[in-house]
């Protein structure tokens, strides 16, 4: 059935949402959504994103730790973290 032959519907007054307002997975990603736009905010003048947090803190907290260890752990597969370790270096 073609969208040209769809029976018209009217607007309504107010989007009702109260369905999803019920899903543990609808609010979890509206909450973080929130979390990720004030670190953002917070980070911009260090212009870093998530994941590089995540890596420089993983880094941070294990010494000596290698690439491969962070692949084998899913912190980044070796494409990301060549193209993260290209972004870092032209940070300096």
């Amino acid at each position: 059935m073609g969208a040209r032959n769809l029976p018209l519907l009217s607007a309504v007054e107010q989007v009702d949402t109260r369905y999803l307002q019920t899903l543990l997975g609808y609010n979890a990603r509206r909450a973080a959504l929130t979390i990720i736009e004030g670190f953002l905010e917070r980070m911009a003048e260090f212009e870093l994103r998530p994941v590089d947090f995540s890596v420089m803190s993983v880094i941070h907290h294990n010494p000596g730790v290698t690439s491969r260890q962070l692949c084998l752990h899913s912190i980044f597969c070796r494409p990301t973290w060549s193209a993260w370790c290209r972004r870092s270096r032209r940070a300096d």
